[in-house]
């Protein structure tokens, strides 16, 4: 197998190449510009509500700034987890959630096919 070989451009080089980028950018920016709803929704739905994750690992009280001074110190692990899987309501409430589950599955998934006919 051949070892890839490192290509060095000189600084001319480098300058057309990042003109040439630049001008296709430039031609193709309302492509790009199709792409922001996309990214947008992606970041705003999907990124930014991975930062709640970060409460259920953390000593956290609502009416407490989440990034106040204690945002490194606070850190519990799963201590969080293990109070709620040992809690004596935690099956009354599994129950709960898989009865909506159940109900939901049974009635209301089917009602677009109902309404379809």
């Amino acid at each position: 197998m051949a070892k890839a070989q490192k290509v060095v451009l000189s600084p001319e080089e480098k300058a057309e190449a990042k003109q040439k980028r630049w001008a296709q950018i430039k031609r193709d920016k309302w492509m790009y510009l199709l792409l922001l709803p996309g990214f947008l929704y992606f970041i705003i739905f999907k990124i930014v509500p991975m930062w709640g994750i970060l409460i259920s690992f953390k000593d956290y009280y609502a009416g407490i700034p989440f990034f106040g001074s204690n945002f490194f110190n606070g850190w519990i692990g799963f201590d969080n987890f293990k109070n709620f899987f040992t809690d004596s309501s935690f099956l009354q409430l599994l129950r709960n959630t898989l009865s909506i589950w159940g109900i939901n599955i049974i009635f209301v998934f089917p009602l677009p096919s109902v309404f379809a006919r």
